[in-house]
């Protein structure tokens, strides 16, 4: 979270999530939102070093993307989410 509250989510951290290849998390990631602007960078806790994130509100459009594409990963997750009633 930055000072200002808002939420990030490392490139790095989702390729993962993902199955999607490290070496390439940031392109991978890009490509799936449709993206070919950079993607943000700001430093975290856990590395002083900027890393690219994408901020919280484009999650959802990121992992219905991975769905669509049929990420193995992200299809088996999707199909174990209960419906909130």
């Amino acid at each position: 979270m930055t000072e200002d509250g808002k939420f990030f989510f490392a490139a790095s951290r989702i390729s993962e999530h993902f199955s999607l290849p490290k070496n390439h998390a940031t392109r991978e990631v890009k490509a799936l939102l449709g993206q070919t602007s950079p993607l943000p960078k700001i430093p975290s806790d856990l590395n002083s070093q900027p890393v690219n994130v994408i901020p919280e509100e484009l999650l959802t459009k990121l992992i219905l993307a991975a769905a669509k594409k049929g990420l193995p990963q992200v299809v088996a997750k999707c199909h174990s989410v209960k419906p909130f009633m």
